[in-house]
């Protein structure tokens, strides 16, 4: 596998993994097994942005087509699953993953993008030296 093709793989598993920890973190946040005040906080929603440019640096704008919907589709599927000892239970996962899924777009593709242009100059920087 080429350097290009290990870099590509470690954006997608970047991209997974902070999926992961967000899903974690809503459905601890929804069981009550920590406040949402502990999870929302500013450094985590920069860190996530972060991740995302890195996995655009990394991958392609192809890699946020295909991954984009993978989020919100997850964070909506374990709402879904949550076993509800009341009525409301998950429904804050399903309205979240919902959002997520129709307006992927609008937050994925933009940092995603940044990152590949981000490489894309560096490349043609050292190309030009």
């Amino acid at each position: 596998m080429s350097n290009y093709g290990l870099k590509r793989l470690a954006g997608v598993f970047l991209f997974l993994v902070v999926t992961a920890c967000w899903v974690l973190g809503l459905a601890a946040a929804e069981q009550d097994w920590i406040t949402w005040d502990e999870f929302v906080l500013l450094i985590v929603t920069i860190l996530s942005a972060v991740s995302v440019v890195l996995t655009g640096y990394l991958g392609r704008i192809m890699d946020a087509v295909w991954l984009g919907w993978v989020p919100g589709a997850v964070i909506m599927a374990v709402g879904f699953a949550i076993p509800p000892p009341g009525d409301e239970v998950g429904s804050a996962l399903i309205f979240i993953g919902g959002l997520v899924l129709i307006a992927w777009p609008v937050y994925f593709l933009p940092l995603i993008a940044l990152g590949v242009w981000l490489r894309q100059r560096r490349v043609a920087s050292a190309q030009a030296a």
